[in-house]
């Protein structure tokens, strides 16, 4: 459930693409009248799914984009499906990285 919102301070891009985009309201988009990308959603999830490590990318990106838009909830996933290892979740909020929120082994 791929979905667009604003690309925030650390990225040139006016939108991005986010894995899971959750909106506070059903038929909730990032643009406004004028197809500007200027909407935050309540959470977004971002998946890696063959490796055992968060990518420094991921956080950092989640990390100013929380900072930016308070109350919006960041949430990065990573296993390692050919290993079938652990399942682990970093929760990022207000620019705050939690990086062991969830493990599932």
């Amino acid at each position: 459930m791929e979905g667009r919102m604003p690309g925030g301070p650390l990225n040139t891009k006016k939108q991005v693409c986010k894995d899971l985009v959750i909106w506070p309201a059903p038929g909730a988009n990032c643009w406004n009248d004028r197809r500007e990308a200027v909407q935050y959603p309540l959470a977004v999830m971002e998946w890696k799914a063959n490796s055992s490590k968060f990518f420094a990318y991921d956080l950092e990106h989640l990390a100013s984009l929380t900072n930016h838009a308070p109350g919006m909830l960041g949430v990065v996933v990573t296993f390692d499906a050919k290993k079938k290892d652990v399942l682990r979740a970093a929760k990022v909020f207000n620019g705050v990285v939690e990086r062991e929120w969830l493990v599932v082994r």
